[in-house]
């Protein structure tokens, strides 16, 4: 666009905007004038109706007219549609009613009445007036003047436009034109130009596409190249035979492939460039090789010898190509040295069964189903007494005629059998009869062969001949029936029973006739079919074996057996020798329950020997301890706050004394005071302890023999075994039952000891504590005499009830039985000797008080805390105390003393010399020598020193001080 024409263009826009501002502002004078006329004229208009808004009726012509106010308000407001809203308010008798017009806003002006009846004021009454429609009225007349000025606008200023335009553009035009001009001329050049660069381009495209087409089919030649060599290379590298590359003369290796090294075991820079005669291990081999290629350029499958890296001579086959221009020789070469040792393995395997064949005199033979032709090896024809021609041709037919005339029918029954019931594989024996006449037995074993489609097509087999066999079967048969061991032969596929001697018949008590009949499953006692069957399977993978086995008589005995058993491969047989082992079986069973049975009773002594010894110790110690907590305790106020804590000692000490006597009564060494009593009355005066300790869920019933049963026992102890069993009983019946105890007399006879292994010959009183409990498994019963075995939780036992009841019983010469199953309850029978006389022991009176003295007294005592708490407390009533450690110092002693020594208090068993000894030596000195022994051992050691008897004054540690103070005042007294 020119300067001119565009600045032309702008006055035309300046203009013309002035143009339509004058317009719009005249077109809102002209509304406005209009407005303020028509504002005028409403005024006074609706100033002169103002009296018609309100209205006012009494209530009495309301009702006579319009009969409610809302049928008025209805009625007012249909005649009256330019009321927005009716109000009616009743002063008094009177009703008055308010219109409301239109809400006030922007087109609205509000005029006021106030309205009154008579002197007073009724309402003021506001009316409001929209005058809505006349304002939409002005605001379209304004829209219209505007656009009418908008379009005049337009209308002009485009005139005005194209006349500028008009003159403005006419040198334009003719600048435009020749312009043109010289563009038409330009481009009529520019055409012949480019059809120039057209050709030329043209020709360049084809030079340029023959060039491409040249070098991407030299690029493809290139690549078709490379991967021909790639291929070459893999090949080469990869083959499964050596490959090379070498001079005629053998001077050099040239190339060779990865499986040629592996060959020869050399790397490749060893072989690289080494002379290839070297690698020969026969010259003459390589001479020949040369010699055959002078005929010819190449040589396939050449065999040869090649020796590895480590000296190896390979076997191998070479192929050879021959490029006698350059005298060059390639080939490949590949290991057969595997295989050839194959081939001479074959071969020497062929040899080696034709060998074991003739020397086994078994052959192997193929028949063709489909056109029923046999082949035999070398060993079937000799079997057959027949030269090994195989140009006669053997058909199945021929082979029948040769069965024994007995047996051919046999034979022939057995083969169709065996296909119509399409079994895989049969064996059989029979006779054949020879060319010469001659008898043998032969074994057949065959195997069928199928197709595909599960079609028979050839059987193979072996053939043996088992003449020998059947001879020896023959020779020996008879010294098998005269064996005393048991013999029999069994099929080893079924188990049947095929052959048994005499002895075997004698030993089951079937008849030969049954026994074949049965089968192994028929007679095995000791294992189930599956496991029957397993062990078969391991004598035929082994060929024998030995073993123990039993077997189940015809009367239901169980026999147990030593088995030896071989496995005869060819007939498919186990031979079994057995010998009859029930008897040492029996032994063997009562043996081992003898051994355990001493291994538990010396294992009861063994703690019954621990048991004593620390009883000594423990008592001794308790001894100390006692001795001087009483001293302490006589000596202290009886307000004295240390006073509780030693009589605490004294408790806990007492408690320990009470532990060593259950180690004693275990151990079976406590002293006891046998009675000549009846066991009944010891039951009957228990029952009501009894009740007490089982409470009242437990329901107890006592049976007693109906005559006295009088036996030699420490009532005691007997008491205390009552009360420890029906302890046991009420925690074994936790939810109640019954607890039953029974009294009888039992005679034990030699059967029965033999099969128990306890007591002796003689009559028993036994005591049965029966309960019905939850029961004891078989672990349980066999530990439940053992000392602190226990059932019960930690800290609720100390497991020495049962220990402490089996070392009574066992101490009053009887024995004890359980009897006892989970869930069943359990039983404990108690069987005491009977005793056939005797006399009841009277106890001494204790003395009524402790008595002190004067007196002088020789103590002897080797543990220095048990003496000298002694001594103290002999001290403290009175007493002189001479004191020696052991006897020999006691003997000096007395001797220097013997006028003022009235009393002896010595410890048995000490060091070197027994306090018997010491006894034995004073009553050399003085004959009424006053003797009180003091023993912490127990009781069966003090008998077995000599020192218990009726006239013995004894004192067990630990004892009380009194108890030592009245037996010395006692002693002292006499």
């Amino acid at each position: 666009m020119s300067p001119t024409l565009l600045k032309r263009k702008r006055s035309l826009v300046a203009f013309m905007a002035i143009l339509l501002f004058f317009l719009i502002v005249a077109d809102v004078s002209i509304v406005s004038t209009y407005r303020r006329q028509m504002l005028s004229g409403l005024k006074k208009h609706w100033q002169s109706e103002l009296d018609m808004t309100g209205i006012f009726i009494t209530e009495s012509l309301l009702k006579h007219e319009y009969a409610n106010v809302e049928n008025f308000l209805v009625m007012s407001a249909k005649e009256n549609d330019n009321i927005i809203e009716i109000n009616a308010v009743t002063p008094n008798n009177f009703v008055l009613v308010q219109y409301k017009r239109a809400k006030p806003s922007a087109h609205t002006f509000p005029q006021e009445k106030q309205i009154r009846y008579g002197d007073r004021d009724l309402l003021d009454l506001k009316v409001v007036r929209d005058f809505e429609p006349e304002e939409k009225n002005l605001r379209n007349l304004l829209l219209q003047l505007i656009a009418g000025s908008l379009l005049v606008t337009i209308i002009m200023g485009f005139v005005l436009w194209i006349s500028i335009r008009r003159m403005a553009l006419r040198p334009l035009e003719r600048e435009i034109t020749e312009r043109r001009h010289a563009e038409e001329l330009l481009q009529r050049a520019k055409n012949d130009l480019e059809i120039k660069v057209r050709e030329r381009t043209s020709e360049l495209r084809d030079i340029n596409e023959n060039l491409l087409l040249e070098i991407s089919e030299r690029t493809r030649v290139e690549e078709d190249l490379r991967e021909s060599e790639e291929k070459f290379r893999n090949l080469f590298n990869n083959a499964e035979v050596g490959m090379f590359r070498t001079r005629l003369d053998g001077s050099e290796i040239l190339n060779m492939n990865e499986r040629f090294l592996t060959i020869f075991g050399r790397t490749r820079e060893e072989m690289h460039g080494s002379a290839s005669v070297i690698h020969w291990a026969d010259p003459r081999e390589r001479e020949e090789m040369l010699r055959r290629l002078e005929a010819e350029d190449y040589l396939t499958e050449f065999e040869c010898g090649m020796l590895t890296k480590q000296g190896e001579v390979r076997r191998c086959l070479t192929s050879l190509r021959l490029y006698r221009a350059q005298g060059i020789l390639e080939g490949s070469i590949m290991d057969i040295t595997a295989r050839k040792r194959a081939e001479e393995a074959i071969t020497r395997s062929e040899a080696r069964l034709k060998d074991a064949q003739r020397q086994g005199k078994m052959g192997d033979w193929e028949t063709d189903l489909a056109t029923n032709i046999l082949s035999w090896s070398d060993e079937v024809y000799a079997i057959f007494g027949m030269n090994p021609d195989r140009s006669i041709t053997i058909r199945v037919d021929d082979f029948i005629k040769r069965i024994h005339p007995d047996d051919r029918q046999r034979v022939k029954d057995f083969i169709k059998e065996s296909v119509d019931n399409a079994l895989d594989s049969w064996n059989i024996e029979y006779r054949i009869i020879l060319d010469s006449g001659e008898e043998k037995h032969i074994f057949v074993n065959a195997l069928v062969e199928k197709n595909d489609q599960g079609m028979p097509v050839r059987r193979r087999g072996i053939v043996q001949d088992i003449t020998e066999r059947k001879q020896a079967e023959v020779k020996y048969k008879t010294i098998l029936d005269t064996a005393m061991d048991s013999f029999y032969i069994i099929d080893a596929q079924q188990g049947n029973i095929l052959e048994v001697n005499d002895a075997y018949c004698s030993l089951i008590g079937y008849s030969r006739t049954e026994l074949l009949k049965m089968s192994l499953r028929d007679i095995e006692a000791s294992e189930n079919p599956a496991k029957i069957a397993e062990h078969m399977q391991f004598i035929i993978k082994n060929g024998s074996d030995r073993f123990e086995t039993r077997h189940r008589s015809k009367d239901g005995r169980i026999l147990d057996l030593e088995t030896s058993v071989n496995y005869m491969r060819e007939a498919n047989k186990f031979f079994v020798f057995m010998h009859d082992i029930t008897e040492r079986k029996l032994a063997e069973k009562e043996k081992e329950k003898l051994q355990a049975q001493l291994l538990q009773a010396q294992k009861m002594e063994a703690i019954g020997h621990l048991a004593g010894g620390v009883a000594h110790d423990f008592n001794n110690i308790l001894s100390a301890i006692m001795g001087y907590a009483h001293l302490m305790l006589m000596n202290m106020k009886d307000d004295d706050p240390l006073r509780r804590n030693l009589q605490q000692i004294l408790i806990s000490s007492e408690k320990a004394a009470n532990l060593t006597k259950s180690l004693l009564a275990f151990s079976r060494k406590q002293a006891v005071q046998m009675q000549y009593v009846n066991i009944n009355e010891i039951v009957l005066g228990m029952t009501k302890i009894l009740d007490r300790i089982i409470g009242e869920d437990i329901h107890l019933r006592v049976n007693t023999a109906g005559h006295d049963l009088m036996i030699n026992a420490d009532v005691n102890q007997i008491e205390q075994v009552l009360m420890n069993l029906a302890s046991n009983a009420r925690d074994a019946m936790p939810d109640g039952g019954t607890l039953t105890v029974t009294t009888g007399e039992f005679e034990i006879d030699e059967q029965y000891i033999k099969m128990h292994q306890v007591g002796e010959v003689g009559k028993y009183a036994f005591l049965s504590v029966a309960d019905t409990g939850m029961g004891m498994d078989d672990n349980t019963k066999k530990n439940i005499f053992d000392p602190f075995f226990s059932t019960k939780e930690v800290g609720k036992g100390t497991g020495l009830g049962l220990s402490m009841i089996y070392g009574t019983i066992k101490q009053h010469n009887g024995f004890i039985n359980v009897y006892s199953k989970p869930g069943e309850g359990s039983a404990f029978k108690i069987y005491l000797p009977l005793a056939k006389s005797g006399k009841k022991v009277t106890k001494k009176k204790e003395a009524a008080a402790i008595s002190s003295g004067t007196e002088t007294v020789l103590l002897v005592e080797d543990d220095e805390a048990v003496r000298n708490s002694t001594k103290t407390l002999l001290q403290e009533f009175g007493y002189s105390v001479i004191e020696a450690v052991d006897v020999q110092q006691a003997l000096k002693l007395f001797m220097e003393n013997k006028d003022i020594i009235r009393l002896v208090i010595t410890d048995i068993i000490m060091p070197g010399q027994s306090g018997k000894d010491l006894h034995n030596e004073l009553m050399k000195i003085t004959a009424g020598v006053k003797v009180i022994f003091i023993s912490g051992y127990p009781a069966y050691i003090l008998a077995k020193k000599g020192i218990i008897d009726s006239e013995v004054n004894l004192i067990l540690k630990p004892a009380k001080p009194e108890v030592l103070l009245s037996k010395v005042r006692e002693v002292l007294d006499e």
